[in-house]
């Protein structure tokens, strides 16, 4: 409960409780306390095309972020594995219910989308549930709490150990057994005999054993190599 109160609090939306506290510090020092009874702002999902977006009624579109879902097709062109059990996965949890969007780090992405994570009214956090069940990774971003990047490495650790979603099958893939370089700054990593591993300072160079190593370790394939785009 604790990360919703903080959603509500950055929102303005006081819930009894704080408004108790509030009024008992203008007893105690007789200034106002700014407390509001308005209902908390929820909000509904209009349209969902892919396992990590959601467009809310009203217009807003939600970026789900520290995830990423396997890409689905546009204009006729097919989707990564896994892309449309994603979609669907993302669906069921916030279709035709109402939920919290919790701002995260800078706020807003290049595309003018909503950087955030969803919070159903149980409590449930919609960005861990896809990790959890296999139908999303983790991608970081500097920007990205500490705290927020630990909870979700450890609930994708259990995804991938209990063989959840797509894992099996990416991770048993040829290239992802074969030994991986990943950038300590980005978080990004690439195939040992890819030409962008020259690029990196040794410095910020992270060696992986295979692609598993990569993603329980918090690092991400980078998208150009996405290993995704080559399941058969």
């Amino acid at each position: 409960m604790s990360g919703i109160r903080f959603f509500w609090r950055r929102q303005r939306a006081w819930r009894g409780v704080a408004c108790a506290v509030a009024m008992a510090l203008f007893l105690l020092v007789g200034h106002g306390t700014g407390c509001t009874t308005a209902a908390d702002e929820l909000a509904w999902a209009k349209w969902i095309p892919d396992g990590d977006t959601v467009q809310l009624v009203g217009g807003t579109w939600v970026r789900l972020t520290g995830i990423d879902a396997p890409e689905t097709g546009k204009h006729g062109a097919p989707g990564q594995y896994y892309s449309g059990r994603s979609r669907g996965a993302l669906q069921e949890l916030v279709g035709g219910r109402p939920f919290h969007v919790r701002p995260v780090g800078r706020g807003t992405d290049r595309y003018g989308r909503v950087l955030g994570e969803i919070i159903l009214l149980d409590g449930t956090n919609v960005n861990e549930e896809l990790l959890r069940s296999g139908h999303a990774s983790l991608y970081w971003f500097p920007d990205h709490p500490a705290e927020l990047i630990s909870r979700y490495i450890a609930v994708q650790r259990e995804a991938i150990s209990h063989e959840r979603g797509f894992w099996p099958r990416v991770l048993g893939q040829p290239v992802a057994r074969g030994p991986w370089v990943g950038n300590a700054r980005s978080r990004r990593a690439y195939p040992a005999g890819n030409s962008r591993v020259k690029k990196i300072s040794p410095r910020n160079r992270v060696e992986f054993s295979s692609l598993e190593d990569v993603y329980m370790h918090g690092y991400s394939a980078a998208r150009s190599l996405s290993p995704w785009w080559q399941v058969q």
